[in-house]
């Protein structure tokens, strides 16, 4: 009976532990799951995304993901390995490995076994570099009870591009200047880079002491570097990746990338590095700001401004003949290329005269000749450029202002005293036959024998004369207004009652057009009688 019991503890404690261990196999310990995130579509979230990093012509998921779907076939083309793999698991404690096997060489012949690739770990998903014909990448899903998971499959057919671009093509460029005092360097580089372009230029700045050059390969094709300096002379080689220019001189220096896959023939890639040098007194801007409230009217540099030109410089520009800009002055702006270089000295010839921060006045007609001194930053080469500003002369004869006072023997009361403030919109389109600040004109007194006219006009060297002096009365005689400069100030001192009208003439520096103008001055011949009209008027603006 005792061995009964026994036998009977022992199979009860024996389906116990099996029933724990089907338990067991059944899943119940899973603390997380192989699923893929149920995200649809060819966006970089889906839930499986296939990328060519180094093609900028095909961005984005080069697949339309299902979740239901396990295996993809993607064509792919020269430009397009290596190739990124991105999983994403629903589960965050799940993770993904990702493995990669040539099954097909280029002729279409199936490789057995298939051949192993490499893959890197990159942002949380597998970059792969793979040849032409098939690979097959996969990327299984692993839950934290490792044996559960699930895959999803790859194909990656590539064929190589018709023509030289097909082979010993740089997949990537990075370039990375750096100063060895830890100061901030900028840097500038054009074209943007692209595998089928072999020729970049880098700009960097005057604190840039080093250059680091970072490229990449496709199909792991062998990089080679020839630096050289200014005059051509080879002063660096390297087999490998990266290179670094130390130190890096002023002025210009070629590298020459050359990329050989194998079996292949190879490519050159030309880098030209610019560094201003400490002897350099090149500019890098030639502009104009124009005086306060002016219009600008200044043509464009001609022939455009050379970075590169150390010395010796000439350039011209147009500026407008009816611009006012060009009689009160305007700035000429003349920047270094080298930032500790510094504008030392401007001279002008002509008449005209200029500040040292460069501010242009008194312009005259003709070609006027501005030399630009710039002193380098070793402080001892000097050197010039040359700015010709061709002027027409002005052919504006457009008034800009008109003031009238009288009184018995000078002008102590004032009637008008109007000015144009915009360039370009003369007295003559503006309404003046209604009153200023309507119904509070002073009388023109009937003692009132002196009247003056002051006429401002926006070309300066324009001569103005009076033409014609009409009186509505038979006596006396119209009065002789004659001509005070400067200003250019007419005035009578024998102003008789009645309606007087004065017609002057603007003739422009150029001669041409002539305009004309009235103004219109009303003295009663009683105490309380207004002034009728004061008017200004173009007869043939």
């Amino acid at each position: 009976m005792k061995k009964t019991a026994i036998l009977f503890a022992l199979l009860a404690l024996l389906f116990t532990g099996c029933s724990d261990l089907f338990e067991s196999l059944a899943g119940a310990a899973k603390t997380g799951n192989d699923n893929v995130s149920n995200v649809p579509g060819n966006g970089l979230d889906a839930g499986l995304v296939v990328e060519a990093p180094w093609n900028p012509s095909r961005p984005g998921n080069l697949i339309t993901f299902d979740k239901d779907t396990y295996t993809y076939n993607v064509t792919m083309g020269t430009k397009d390995s290596p190739a990124r793999i991105t999983c994403h698991p629903e589960d965050p404690n799940a993770h993904v490995v990702y493995t990669a096997y040539l099954i097909e060489d280029e002729n279409g012949n199936i490789i057995e076994p298939p051949q192993q690739l490499p893959v890197t770990t990159e942002g949380g998903g597998g970059l792969v570099t793979y040849p032409y014909g098939k690979t097959k990448v996969i990327a299984t899903i692993v839950a934290d009870d490792p044996t559960y998971t699930t895959s999803y499959e790859v194909i990656l057919e590539r064929t190589r591009d018709a023509g030289p671009n097909g082979y010993s093509l740089l997949g990537d460029m990075t370039l990375t200047p750096g100063n060895n005092s830890g100061l901030e360097t900028l840097m500038t580089v054009s074209p943007a880079f692209t595998p089928e372009n072999t020729s970049y230029r880098a700009d960097v700045d005057e604190d840039a002491d080093t250059l680091t050059v970072d490229v990449s390969a496709f199909d792991n094709a062998d990089i080679s570097y020839v630096v050289k300096d200014k005059d051509g002379n080879v002063i660096q080689t390297l087999s490998g990746n990266p290179l670094v220019v130390d130190p890096l001189n002023g002025g210009y220096t070629e590298v020459i990338i050359t990329v050989a896959e194998n079996g292949q023939p190879p490519r050159d890639y030309v880098l030209n590095i610019y560094k201003p040098g400490d002897d350099f007194t090149n500019l890098k801007e030639i502009s104009f700001i124009p005086a306060s409230g002016l219009a600008n009217g200044i043509g464009t540099l001609s022939p455009p401004l050379s970075i590169s030109t150390q010395a010796g410089g000439s350039y011209s520009v147009n500026v407008s003949s009816n611009d006012a800009t060009h009689k009160e002055g305007f700035t000429l702006n003349a920047v270094p290329r080298h930032k500790y270089a510094n504008i030392t000295n401007y001279s002008i010839n002509n008449g005209a005269a200029i500040t040292p921060g460069g501010v242009i006045s008194g312009l005259q007609d003709g070609t006027t000749t501005v030399t630009i001194e710039v002193t380098a930053k070793d402080g001892v080469t000097v050197n010039t450029h040359t700015l010709n500003i061709i002027k027409a002369p002005d052919t504006s004869s457009e008034l800009s202002g008109i003031t009238v006072r009288t009184g018995a023997t000078s002008g102590t009361t004032t009637h008008l005293d109007l000015h144009n403030t915009a360039v370009g919109v003369p007295l003559a389109n503006q309404n003046f036959s209604a009153p200023q600040n309507a119904g509070s004109y002073n009388k023109i007194d009937t003692n009132d024998n002196y009247a003056e006219i002051v006429l401002t006009a926006f070309d300066k060297d324009c001569v103005i004369a009076v033409t014609n002096v009409v009186n509505n009365a038979i006596t006396p005689a119209a009065p002789n207004f004659t001509l005070n400069t400067p200003p250019r100030t007419f005035h009578t001192s024998n102003l008789p009652d009645g309606e007087t009208v004065v017609t002057f003439a603007v003739t422009p520096e150029s001669g041409a057009p002539v305009r004309t103008f009235t103004v219109t001055l009303t003295k009663p011949d009683k105490d309380d009688a207004l002034i009728k009209a004061m008017t200004l008027t173009p007869d043939n603006g």
